[in-house]
């Protein structure tokens, strides 16, 4: 995960740079188009950890004190009182120009986290720091651009062939993440205006049809 600030010193010459996590895959080309357009003005375009149907929004605000807890242990206290409640911009997804001073302040903000703790999120935790703490100028995309499955379980919808949101309007997703546990593991999925279950993996197969649905 620490290669993503480096992504315009490793691989330069381009205008936008756009990062999809390898346990991501793209439903719809209009999320894409839209990273483009969102970025296209020098802001970042990014998707934070936040819907109506993500679990963690009627958590009591336990997802908020995980947030505040990991940003005091790599930038201090203070920071983390600025950002208490601040939605987390989740790293997995995101476009950006190539020419954006962002990049270079976040790299310095990894470097300094990794310095006061070795952990997984340092370069997540570290341009959220930047992009708050800067207020630098950003495009926030719906969370359909960037589903997180472990958040909340999509639906999906047998007669399009594609994984849509778990409430109306019940938009198709753009991009699907398989984040946290849900890479491996067979989900149970409610089919879209119906009782039926479908028992499927998540990840890309354009031949899901032949899945057997039960119910």
């Amino acid at each position: 995960m620490t290669a993503r600030p480096f992504l315009n010193d490793h691989f330069p010459g381009y205008k936008t740079y756009i990062w999809i996590d390898a346990d991501c895959w793209l439903q719809d080309w209009t999320t894409m188009e839209w990273l483009i357009d969102g970025a296209a003005d020098g802001s970042l375009c990014i998707v934070p950890e936040m819907d109506r149907s993500y679990v963690h929004t009627y958590d009591h605000g336990a997802m908020n004190r995980w947030f505040n807890k990991n940003i005091q242990a790599f930038f201090g206290k203070e920071t983390a009182r600025q950002m208490w409640n601040f939605p987390l911009l989740n790293s997995g997804v995101f476009a950006l120009l190539g020419n954006s001073p962002l990049w270079t302040k976040w790299r310095a903000a990894l470097s300094e986290g990794l310095h006061k703790a070795t952990d997984f999120y340092a370069e997540q935790f570290g341009l959220n720091k930047v992009v708050y703490g800067e207020n630098f100028p950003r495009k926030i995309l719906p969370a359909t651009c960037n589903w997180l499955v472990n958040r909340g379980q999509p639906l999906y919808d047998a007669e399009n062939g594609l994984f849509v949101e778990p409430n109306p309007p019940y938009r198709p997703l753009g991009i699907v993440h398989l984040s946290g546990d849900s890479k491996s593991k067979v989900h149970s999925l409610r089919a879209l205006r119906s009782n039926r279950i479908l028992q499927t993996h998540l990840r890309y197969d354009p031949k899901r049809y032949d899945l057997k649905v039960k119910g």
